[in-house]
């Protein structure tokens, strides 16, 4: 079942990229990444090594990862967390550690609230889930940086 959902999501960016190819002719080189390819690349970063990307799908996938890694400073608090996830899961040890750098230098430090971000407030996207975006941040934390001192200063924020 797993892999026919890996399959699912790689068939769709695959059409998405296509579609892109046939609207962006000559402008590829341009920001084309979204909330979605940034959900696709790190749902698929959990399945990297056990499932291999086809190479009818490389191409695509390429494309994103690559646009990942220029534009990653585009994107909010969330995305970033999830960029720096996914790259450092796909092998990219330079851009994620970069990412977390930056993340952490607006964080915002207090005794009661621990570590937290003052523009991690709740909206109306999916980006924009306060709970979420600690988790997630916790996790980035965690598994990019090794940093236990941050991962215990924002675990206050979430109690």
């Amino acid at each position: 079942m797993m892999m026919m959902a890996v399959n699912y999501l790689d068939q769709e960016i695959y059409n998405d990229y296509n579609r892109l190819l046939e609207r962006a002719e000559g402008k590829l080189d341009e920001n084309h990444i979204g909330s979605i390819q940034i959900q696709y690349l790190y749902a698929r970063s959990y399945f990297s090594k056990e499932i291999q990307v086809s190479k009818r799908i490389q191409e695509a996938f390429n494309y994103d990862k690559e646009q990942l890694e220029a534009y990653w400073t585009d994107f909010g608090i969330y995305q970033k967390g999830m960029i720096a996830l996914a790259l450092d899961r796909f092998a990219n040890e330079a851009i994620p550690k970069k990412i977390m750098k930056s993340v952490k230098e607006f964080a915002l430090y207090s005794d009661e609230m621990g570590m937290y971000w003052r523009n991690n407030s709740g909206g109306y996207y999916w980006y924009e889930a306060p709970i979420e975006t600690q988790a997630l941040l916790i996790e980035a934390f965690d598994e990019i940086m090794d940093d236990k001192e941050s991962v215990e200063l924002m675990k206050i924020w979430l109690l």
